[in-house]
């Protein structure tokens, strides 16, 4: 967020940076909320199908489109 933005608005239990320009300062680190195994591995699967999918659609566009088509047919 701006640094002329009025922090009182937000919860004091909630983390916050504070960025200008190319410069950015934590002035108050977020709270750690755990996640059950189960559900880290799925996001982390999820996160990880994301990525190659952007990565495949970035590099071959052609390709990636006919393979999420392919992927729909079964």
């Amino acid at each position: 967020m701006a640094a002329d933005f009025p922090t009182a608005l937000l919860p004091a239990d909630v983390g916050l940076i504070v960025a200008a320009g190319l410069e950015a300062e934590l002035v108050r680190p977020a709270p750690v909320h755990r996640l059950a195994p189960a559900r880290r591995r799925a996001l982390t699967l999820l996160f990880a199908r994301l990525a190659a999918t952007r990565l495949a659609w970035a590099e071959d566009p052609a390709g990636a489109a006919e393979l999420r088509g392919a992927l729909r047919a079964e």
